[in-house]
């Protein structure tokens, strides 16, 4: 019985106990394996070959492979006596040695419900792995074919295959060229050990994806154990001595040797998981050679909130397989260029793919990721690399620790510099080159072309700088082909960038498009729908063109209910594709705002415009409700028409079906769209328009709500950060039309014409400006 251990997160672990380990420490105490070494390493050797096919001659209770929970059974074994102990006999013998006892030795060692310090002993006992083996490959060669095996067998498991992908990959990565180059480390044998047990046992049991939720869970946590413990080992394999743990090395080679300890442990806490009857919750020991207990000011860095992934943008599980299983695999390579762009036009899937390969990696807790959108005017260049680095600092304790460094080192300059190549090497390079983390550093910079005209800058530091990048750092940047972005590329040195291009993926987006619209289109109430068939599917995703948009687009607005209409008549009345265009999907908005307004009433449309500029013109979007209030405010009539009009836009955009919800485009192409004259026509939005009203409702709000003591505070002797309820004291008495219009009137006001506003704005100088800063002191807005 195991002495009760502890996890990292603080869990007990659970007591292991097996008789089939008993056993097989009887076997190898009494076989004399330095009386035949060579003969015995050679049977070793091949029973490592066999391991495939051992369940065939396995008896029915020894090596019981089960993922469920089964009782200890007594393996059935001839015995005779002893004065004081029994051993296993046969009639074959190998130079001295039982073969069926090393070969049933073999297979228990599959079978064991622990491994700890008995299976250890005896291990040192037979001194395989120090003298015997000829190279730690044919040592280590066997795991890879299981770890291979066990990929192949939840290639149908989509949370499942990513992880055990990139496990045989990186493990293929660092056997054969790092562990191969020792032959006589114990530490490493120790792993092996536990890495084997582990996956053996899963891989023989069979019928993975039909196990429970929990032992699914496990899986995972296996194949992301298994890649960081590769990770760590082929990045620390760098370090000068990494093999050599004593003497020069005694500085890290301490650190590592424990750090292999607790990969070892943790591989053994999974294998005692799969047949406990209540699966642990297993920590993913991550590949980090200290525990840096240092707290970053991260209040320091500015943050820029919803700008990170967004796991319900990621592609619809089963599509985009190869385009990922590319992306990963260059993630992986440590030979790969360190920058990647992704390119692609409006539409094409860019952003979906960046957050299914951050959802992948975001496990691993070495991710930054920033989305530009110009429906948020906050997102900008300067405030990127400062919210990329807070979300590596809050995830990864390493990074945490150098950036701690950097901090403290350079702090008031960086807290005053707003220099974006200042940020890039201060926060990003600096911390990375001090302590790198072992394993890839994923930053995805999403949306690229959405960046303000200040982008140029950023686009020479990620392109400039790729060939000088720590190795194991890698950014992947998405973005339509723009020429800016076209020619930085160019320019670069093609050894250190690479590029995808979507447009050329043609084949590959039509197939998951028509994989996509089957998904969607699929009524839940077909007794009552109706349903499509082979043809009607083929048919949308040829005339999609490629274009994910452009099919989420009709699929939602053929799932927009108009009552009595069946799938199949909504599906025949679905707006049509437009060949050859410029822009491919500005013909489907037309259709698709066309079946929705009709174009001859003036005063529909006047509204329409008028609505869709307020919700276009705000620097962030905001709810259906504070539009309504803002826009009474400002115009004095007091029917809902936002609501009137943003009703039956669920095709375009999101947010519709709640009061409370920001509204926003479903898609930028589509605001381009309606703020082009020239391709919009008659559907035409001037944002000036949305910011005189915005304005003036603004204004209004102010002056109708501001005053003095507006938080009813008891004493003003006291400073802001020392009121123990200020935020419950903003809520109750800051509604939040006077939030938005204390932030944001100037923002609207040096959009249109002050002349227009020339009351409101007197007022609020001269009666409610004081009151204003007051405000704005209370928000931290100053």
């Amino acid at each position: 019985m195991h002495a009760a251990g502890t996890l990292s997160s603080g869990t007990p672990r659970r007591h292991c106990r097996s008789p089939t380990s008993y056993h097989i420490l009887r076997q190898s105490t009494y076989i004399d394996m330095r009386r035949s070494k060579n003969k015995a390493s050679q049977t070793l050797r091949k029973l490592f070959k066999t391991s495939s096919s051992r369940s065939e001659s396995t008896p029915s209770n020894v090596g019981r492979t089960s993922l469920q929970p089964e009782p200890d059974e007594q393996p059935v074994v001839q015995r005779v006596s002893g004065e004081h102990d029994t051993i296993p006999t046969t009639g074959t013998t190998l130079g001295g040695v039982d073969k069926a006892d090393l070969d049933q030795a073999g297979r228990a060692l599959s079978s064991l419900k622990t491994l700890g310090k008995h299976v250890t002993k005896a291990l040192q006992s037979i001194d395989l792995t120090t003298k015997h083996v000829k190279s730690s490959y044919e040592l280590w060669e066997p795991l890879l074919e299981k770890v291979q095996v066990f990929a192949s067998l939840v290639e149908k498991i989509g949370g499942i295959h990513p992880y055990a992908k990139i496990a045989s990959t990186v493990l293929l990565s660092v056997v054969k060229p790092v562990i191969a180059q020792d032959k006589r480390d114990k530490a490493m044998a120790d792993l092996f050990v536990s890495m084997y047990d582990l996956y053996d046992f899963v891989v023989e049991a069979g019928r993975l994806p039909e196990l429970d939720k929990k032992r699914l869970k496990l899986l995972k946590n296996m194949s992301m154990q298994t890649a960081e413990c590769a990770y760590f080992i082929r990045d620390k394999a760098q370090v000068e001595n990494f093999w050599v743990r004593a003497g020069k090395n005694a500085v890290f080679g301490p650190q590592i040797d424990s750090k292999i300890a607790e990969f070892t442990e943790a591989f053994k806490d999974l294998r005692c998981c799969f047949t406990e009857h209540g699966v642990l919750e297993i920590e993913i020991k991550l590949a980090i050679l200290e525990d840096i207990r240092v707290t970053v000011e991260l209040s320091a860095l500015a943050d820029v909130p919803g700008a990170g992934l967004d796991a319900e943008k990621a592609c619809l599980e089963g599509t985009r397989q190869q385009t990922l299983n590319e992306l990963i695999d260059w993630i992986n390579d440590p030979q790969a260029p360190a920058v990647c762009f992704l390119l692609g036009g409006a539409g094409t899937g860019k952003s979906s793919i960046a957050h299914s390969v951050g959802n992948i990696f975001s496990p691993f807790r070495r991710l930054g990721f920033f989305c530009f959108d110009r429906s948020f005017q906050n997102r900008h260049p300067n405030l990127m690399f400062s919210t990329i680095a807070r979300d590596l600092a809050e995830q990864n304790a390493d990074f945490r620790g150098a950036l701690a460094e950097v901090l403290r080192e350079q702090q008031p300059e960086l807290k005053r510099s707003m220099n974006i190549a200042s940020h890039w090497n201060s926060l990003i390079l600096t911390p990375l080159k001090r302590f790198p983390p072992a394993g890839p550093v994923l930053v995805v910079i999403d949306a690229f072309d959405e960046c303000s005209s200040s982008r140029d800058l950023l686009l020479k530091l990620v392109t400039g700088s790729s060939g000088s990048l720590p190795p194991n750092l890698r950014i992947l940047v998405t973005s339509r082909p723009e020429r800016d972005v076209r020619v930085a590329m160019r320019c670069a040195h093609s050894d250190h960038l690479r590029s995808m291009d979507l447009d050329e993926k043609n084949g590959e987006a039509r197939l998951d498009i028509e994989y996509y619209i089957r998904h969607q289109l699929t009524s839940d109430e077909p007794h009552i729908d109706g349903t499509l068939d082979d043809r009607d599917f083929q048919e949308l995703a040829n005339e999609s063109e490629g274009l994910f948009q452009w099919a989420a687009t009709v699929c939602r607005a053929i799932n927009h209910k108009p009552a009595g209409r069946t799938l199949k008549e909504r599906f025949r009345r679905r707006p049509r594709a437009a060949q050859g265009k410029e822009y491919p999907l500005d013909p489907l908005y037309k259709q698709v705002l066309g079946n929705l307004f009709k174009s001859e009433d003036a005063e529909l449309m006047d509204r329409f415009r008028s609505v869709m500029a307020q919700i276009l013109c705000t620097p962030f979007p905001i709810s259906t409700q504070l539009t309504d209030e803002l826009r009474r405010i400002a115009t004095g009539v007091q029917e809902s028409k936002v609501t009137l009009i943003v009703a039956d836009m669920g095709p375009l955009l999101s947010g519709v079906s709640a009061r409370t919800s920001p509204i926003r485009p479903l898609h930028t192409s589509f605001r381009d769209f309606l703020t082009d004259a020239a391709r919009s026509g008659e559907w035409f939005v001037d944002l000036a328009r949305g910011h005189s009203i915005m304005a003036l409702g603004c204004l209004r709000v102010m002056n109708n709500r501001l005053a003095f003591n507006i938080c009813r505070l008891e004493t003003s002797y006291i400073l802001n950060r020392d009121i123990p309820d200020l935020d419950s004291r903003l809520s109750t008495y800051v509604p939040q039309s006077l939030l938005y219009a204390a932030c944001n009137w100037k923002d609207h006001l040096a959009s249109t014409h002050p002349s227009d506003l020339q009351q409101e704005l007197s007022m609020f100088l001269r009666e409610r400006l004081l009151f204003w800063f007051e405000l704005l002191s209370l928000l931290k807005c100053v």
